[in-house]
């Protein structure tokens, strides 16, 4: 029997307000996406709704770079969460803007 895959990683950002070892291994340089280059938060959660969950996937991790520095990322952890399909929501962070955001992320 074949495990069933139901977990999905969404990277938000690809920007970081450190210079750690998550973000930028050692001897390589971070290019950044062009704001027209990633998706909207309308296709991203189109995305979710047509695509990954109907192929089954109940399990979000939000990560990035740093996703507290996705403009509207409350607004998007807020539409994941109200999925009937969302089993489990949760955010790689640093944490380090987390004082600014956790009243609206819970």
């Amino acid at each position: 029997m074949n495990p069933v895959v139901d977990y999905l990683r969404i990277s938000l950002i690809d920007r970081c307000n450190f210079q750690c070892q998550y973000c930028m291994p050692e001897g390589e340089e971070l290019a950044s996406l062009q704001q027209q280059e990633m998706l909207t938060d309308a296709e991203l959660l189109t995305l979710l709704q047509a695509v990954f969950i109907p192929c089954g996937f109940t399990r979000f991790r939000l990560t990035g770079g740093e996703p507290l520095l996705r403009s509207g990322v409350v607004e998007i952890v807020r539409s994941i969460a109200a999925f009937p399909e969302t089993q489990d929501l949760s955010m790689t962070t640093n944490a380090f803007f987390a004082s600014e955001s956790s009243a609206e992320l819970t």
